[in-house]
């Protein structure tokens, strides 16, 4: 008499029948579809710089910080330059009041910017478009 072969097969509640498949829970989206109008007309500046050997390289959104408990912060964009320095950009609309000389950020998004800017090594440039034209603050 031969022995049985042992085969385990754990039962949960709700268990599907064997060799189906779960459902994926959502498609991932591309850098591109994940920018917003922003984002995407300064990623078509930074393609420009890079094809004009301004910027070496460049990522969306390729770095995320931990600040605090459920506290995070991802820059728009990092942004290696010819000569090796790495810089995060960070897009903002222009500021509705005092018509649009700077760039609007909530209270909220502006602590994050600063404190970062304390402890990033990499110097951090918050960008925004005034008319045609893309200004440039170094935090």
């Amino acid at each position: 008499m031969s022995p049985r072969k042992f085969v385990y097969r754990p039962q949960q509640r709700g268990a599907k029948p064997a060799g189906e498949l779960p459902k994926a829970k959502g498609r991932k989206r591309s850098a591109e579809e994940r920018m917003n109008k922003g984002e995407a007309r300064y990623a078509q500046i930074l393609t420009t710089r890079q094809a004009a050997g301004l910027v070496s390289a460049w990522w969306y959104e390729g770095m995320s910080w931990r600040l605090a408990d459920e506290t995070h912060y991802r820059p728009d964009f990092v942004v290696l330059l010819p000569d090796g320095t790495m810089e995060l950009h960070e897009v903002k609309a222009a500021s509705r009041e005092d018509g649009g000389d700077d760039f609007g950020a909530t209270p909220e998004a502006w602590l994050k910017l600063k404190i970062v800017a304390e402890h990033a090594p990499f110097p951090l440039v918050v960008v925004w478009q005034k008319g045609g034209t893309w200004q440039e603050r170094r935090v």
